[in-house]
């Protein structure tokens, strides 16, 4: 999906959250009044920038941290509010896995979700027991792991077989996603995943696939 913004808008944008400033950021999204897809591309494609500059080592540590807390906020304000009260089609566990401590993927996901599904978000560095125990507790269709980190893809491999060992009434699917899983799309088939979700804006439609929800 591509943005109806202009890439001057776009870019706008995208030098407000690297400068830190909270307020025009914030400011900017409110005043563009997009859809609902629409924001959550502009959000992935600041994030985007970020990994690249970070990568590059364009930007400090610091930079990154302040435009973490602009786009949370960011991605509180734009939960969609008609979604909260309609009923839910099933249940998610979420999570980024242990020795991953990166928030905003995770986040984003998780707000694309709550229309459609009741989400139990673990938070970050969640390790395979947690993640079995709560599915177990709440019943659920499925886990969704965030990994950002390749120690932290890894070890899906172990949840995998933890999923597959463990005694269920219901056994849930696997659906990962991360950075590591966009740049090899085949890379989900080697931690023994269900599924993968490239971004934010397909994760609730690959959820439902796996659930055969038309």
């Amino acid at each position: 999906m591509r943005s109806c913004l202009p890439q001057e808008d776009l870019e706008q944008v995208i030098a407000l959250v690297l400068a830190g400033l909270r307020e025009s950021t914030i400011r900017w999204f409110d005043e563009a009044n997009l859809t609902r897809d629409d924001t959550i591309h502009v959000i992935e494609l600041v994030l985007r920038r970020l990994d690249k500059h970070w990568i590059e080592r364009k930007i400090p540590l610091t930079v990154i941290y302040v435009a973490a807390r602009i786009i949370e906020e960011v991605v509180e304000r734009f939960e969609d509010e008609n979604g909260k009260d309609s009923a839910k089609i099933g249940t998610v566990v979420i999570g980024t896995m242990s020795e991953d401590f990166h928030s905003l993927g995770k986040n984003l996901v998780r707000r694309t979700l709550m229309p459609f599904f009741h989400v139990h978000d673990l938070g970050v560095n969640v390790d395979i027991d947690r993640f079995i125990s709560c599915a177990k507790e709440h019943d659920a269709d499925i886990i969704a792991v965030s990994a950002l980190m390749m120690n932290s893809v890894l070890q899906l491999q172990s949840l995998r077989n933890a999923i597959d060992d463990t005694s269920w009434k219901k056994k849930p699917k696997l659906i990962v996603g991360g950075a590591p899983f966009t740049i090899d799309s085949e890379l989900h088939k080697y931690t023994g995943a269900d599924a993968y979700a490239p971004n934010a804006i397909v994760v609730a439609e690959r959820c439902m696939a796996l659930m055969d929800v038309k």
